[in-house]
């Protein structure tokens, strides 16, 4: 699993940490709460990862409440929306949804390519119907307790920090 290259695609700093030239796109499908865009554009901070796409979404967060979560990530992440026509624009990426589909696959046994596109759903209705035909690939994180839901930013770490662990450590 993973590809531990020491190549092109990443560097290291004297603390040994890489610097990714390499890095996920990150994708959501309909976000309804701005604290959940704040937490997913903090997140995507501490990967290196500069655009978050928002699909299907009217740009009226109350952007306050987006930064206040955020924190500093606010000043180097984008928010950019996008309609479900944007995927067909992204080439040489495999796509994944994250999605409790029955034909979804252990996210802890799938493999992710460094150019890995990660589309996440509604808090509430999870993926479009539309994504959910159009993209093959469903990947599912684990759980074991007897609540079998995920906030949509710890989803979104628990992924984007596997795709890291995968790729680069």
């Amino acid at each position: 699993m993973g590809n531990n290259n020491t190549g092109a695609n990443y560097f290291f700093y004297k603390n040994k940490l890489p610097v990714l030239k390499q890095l996920p796109i990150v994708i959501i499908d309909n976000i309804k709460t701005p604290e959940n865009l704040g937490s997913i554009v903090r997140l995507a901070g501490n990967i290196g990862i500069k655009d978050i796409y928002v699909l299907n979404q009217k740009n009226n967060f109350r952007y306050s409440k987006v930064k206040a979560t955020a924190s500093n990530a606010f000043n180097n992440v984008n928010i950019v929306f996008k309609d479900n026509n944007f995927i067909d624009d992204i080439n040489d990426y495999c796509f994944f949804i994250v999605e409790t589909d029955k034909s979804a696959k252990n996210i802890f046994k799938t493999d992710f390519p460094l150019k890995s596109a990660f589309i996440f759903g509604n808090e509430a209705h999870g993926v479009s119907n539309f994504l959910l035909q159009k993209v093959k690939n469903k990947i599912f994180i684990p759980m074991h307790g007897d609540t079998k839901s995920m906030n949509v930013a710890q989803s979104v770490g628990i992924v984007l920090f596997e795709w890291l662990r995968q790729n680069f450590y």
